[in-house]
């Protein structure tokens, strides 16, 4: 028998993959979201371009596009060196 402990994980996961999978079905749009978020500049827009940018890294390990992920990561922390809130973020979440 399940702990609700172990129900409450199960439905969390299930809800992660659930989320993947509609951003799946338009990284396009997720990735275009991302660079929106940045041009804010606000470090709270900040927090929210990493966490899709968790997602995304799960899709392309979902998908085995880890290399093509690295690449664009690598891109995005040149495109903007100069934002050390951005980078931290990035930092802080092992991207």
């Amino acid at each position: 028998m399940l702990t609700d402990k172990a129900r409450r994980q199960g439905a969390r996961e299930l809800g992660r993959q659930r989320r993947l999978d509609n951003l799946a079905r338009d990284e396009v749009d997720a990735r275009a979201r991302v660079a929106a978020m940045i041009a804010t500049r606000k470090p709270t827009e900040y927090d929210a371009a990493v966490k899709l940018l968790t997602d995304l890294q799960a899709l392309a390990k979902r998908y085995d596009r880890t290399h093509e992920y690295a690449k664009r990561i690598a891109a995005l922390r040149q495109e903007h060196a100069l934002k050390p809130s951005l980078l931290d973020s990035l930092n802080h979440a092992a991207l």
